[in-house]
């Protein structure tokens, strides 16, 4: 596709959106950025909805922004959309990574509820780059790499908004059944839907023994010897096909595996946790496995039975008595135990 003029940019994350704008693309640049695999979520937009994200988001930043800082970004990134009126074109930037994959359909979905007539809307979605054996999203490449993939963005068509519409929706849903079947259903018009959905259904507690896919990289990389918070957040990255978190994100996982009556994990340092936000000297922290997550990880004890669990994975909460758990033998869902 040529450009037909000033267009509007939406990327879901700074570090690409900034070489985006260094690269000199004719238009505006704006980030839509939230960490949707994680946390409450809700199908509309509204009041509600952005308090409860806001809540949720300056709990894992250690309060670095208050619930209604994070509430009011959330409503001023659903604002900045709103530009798209002023552009014969929007693109969307995403990769195949599970964040970028959640928040494309949220995104999707956002704009099937917009009146598109007369405006082009057009994706960019990569999951690999020449040269670059391990790619790990859009924000590694340079401008003019960046500025390079432009002319092969695509439509969006209607059977992508109805996707990503219902794709969101199942990511909202009180159970975990319906993205499951979504995967199932082999969601081709999005070609790496369906294995963000099946990396997102590995973040629910496994069958066999309680840790989530992210927490079991972690505990792994530390007994095989990563000890600092850098070498388990590089080692856990590396286990990754299509790395999805950030530091942000592995400091509060690492956090909660020390957590409960009986941690998995010792952290040692300046404080018996990590910093979730703004660390520094990360290398003053030492990490290890306690002899109860040594068990865990032996399968000879359940995460859950040892210290509970309360925790929101889309529209589902996990907290004792509703715990959906995910098969990693067989790669399906566990239902909760009605006993």
């Amino acid at each position: 596709m040529s450009a037909p003029g000033p267009q509007l940019h939406v990327h879901p994350g700074d570090s690409s959106a900034d070489s985006l704008r260094a690269a000199g693309i004719d238009g505006s640049v704006i980030v839509w950025s939230d960490l949707l695999h994680w946390g409450p979520l809700r199908p509309v937009a509204d009041e509600s909805s952005y308090r409860e994200r806001g809540e949720f988001l300056s709990g894992i930043t250690d309060g670095a922004m208050s619930p209604d800082q994070c509430a009011d970004r959330g409503r001023r990134q659903d604002e900045a959309l709103l530009a798209y009126r002023d552009f014969p074109e929007t693109v969307l930037w995403f990769d195949a990574c599970l964040y970028d994959q959640t928040i494309l359909v949220r995104l999707l979905d956002w704009f099937a509820r917009q009146d598109l007539t007369g405006h082009t809307l057009s994706l960019i979605c990569v999951g690999e780059y020449p040269g670059l054996p391990t790619f790990c999203g859009l924000g590694e490449l340079t401008p003019d790499q960046l500025a390079g993939l432009l002319p092969g963005r695509v439509p969006v068509t209607p059977a992508m908004l109805a996707l990503g519409q219902r794709a969101w929706l199942a990511l909202c849903a009180d159970s975990p059944l319906a993205s499951e079947q979504l995967a199932a259903d082999d969601p081709s018009a999005l070609p790496y839907l369906g294995e963000a959905l099946v990396r997102f259904l590995e973040q629910f507690p496994a069958s066999e023994d309680g840790l989530c896919r992210l927490e079991r990289e972690c505990l792994e990389a530390i007994a095989a010897g990563a000890r600092s918070p850098v070498a388990v957040f590089r080692a856990a990255s590396a286990a990754e096909p299509h790395p999805f978190f950030g530091d942000t994100t592995v400091w509060a996982c690492l956090n909660q595996l020390a957590a409960g009556p009986a941690p998995l994990l010792a952290i040692a340092g300046p404080e018996l946790r990590l910093p979730q936000w703004e660390a520094r000297d990360l290398d003053r922290w030492q990490l290890t496995v306690t002899p109860a997550g040594q068990r865990v990880l032996a399968g000879q004890a359940d995460a859950i039975a040892l210290n509970g669990i309360d925790r929101w994975l889309g529209g589902t909460r996990l907290r004792p008595g509703h715990v959906w758990r995910w098969n990693r033998t067989e790669r399906h869902l566990v239902a909760p135990s009605r006993s």
